[in-house]
């Protein structure tokens, strides 16, 4: 069984307490072992519950998010610190703060994959085919490259053995790499084979039809539909449990 990401919250508004926790919940594999809306009832209990991750919130009465950070780890404990508020302007300071991540709220479920696929690559050291940074990628072509924001993507078809990249504006490139090996390159990314010829990015899924074998997902543009095989259709719903 694979071990499970144990994480907190510690948030002074119950409401964002409430929020994040339901968009924690959609993902599998990260559990909440406590939630906090007193910083001192948070410092008391924390290191007891051994999380894996902090996502805390800056404004708070008491004690701000940092001053909380700083007792923890003047306590030993070294969790990823998620720093969650509805300001861009401590940017810099989570940053010092050697913050793992920096959420602005309304926090979606998205952010909580990404975050989780960041981790993933950290833990494991699984390639994403990230030269320019964590968000982008480069694909090569027969004159050269292109750079493409990973967000972008829909879906990849394979075009024997080269692929084309669909991109969520209904655009397409074509490169020069089969599907096996963007495959093992987006691994920890959120993609999914759905059949030979496809990889999905999970995040645009909003439909899946059994009996149809149809898997739907939204672009810029409106709804697409793409096959799916019946294996791949169990393991896109274990992904959603």
């Amino acid at each position: 069984m694979l071990k499970t990401t144990r994480c907190v919250i510690i948030d002074d508004e119950p409401k964002a307490v409430s929020v994040l926790a339901a968009q924690i919940s959609k993902i599998e594999g990260l559990d909440i072992v406590g939630k906090f809306t007193d910083t001192g009832d948070a410092l008391h209990n924390v290191p007891d519950l051994a999380p894996d991750i902090v996502f805390i919130d800056v404004e708070m009465p008491r004690k701000n998010g940092f001053e909380v950070v700083d007792e923890l780890r003047i306590l030993g404990l070294t969790p990823k610190i998620v720093f969650t508020t509805g300001y861009d302007q401590y940017a810099m300071k989570a940053i010092k703060k050697q913050a793992f991540d920096y959420l602005l709220k309304p926090i979606i479920h998205t952010d909580i994959i990404d975050l989780m696929a960041r981790m993933h690559v950290e833990k494991t050291g699984a390639k994403t085919l990230t030269s320019v940074n964590q968000n982008k990628i480069r694909f090569n072509t027969l004159n050269g490259f292109y750079i493409m924001e990973i967000g972008e993507i829909l879906y990849v078809k394979a075009d024997g053995n080269y692929s084309e990249v669909h991109l969520r504006d209904n655009s397409f490139k074509l490169i020069t790499s089969n599907l096996a090996k963007i495959e093992s390159q987006l691994e920890g990314n959120m993609f999914k084979r759905i059949g030979r010829s496809l990889i999905i990015n999970t995040r645009f899924v909003t439909q899946v039809d059994t009996r149809r074998k149809k898997c739907y997902l939204q672009s810029n543009q409106g709804i697409i539909d793409l096959p799916i095989v019946k294996k791949r259709i169990r393991e896109l719903a274990d992904m959603f449990e």
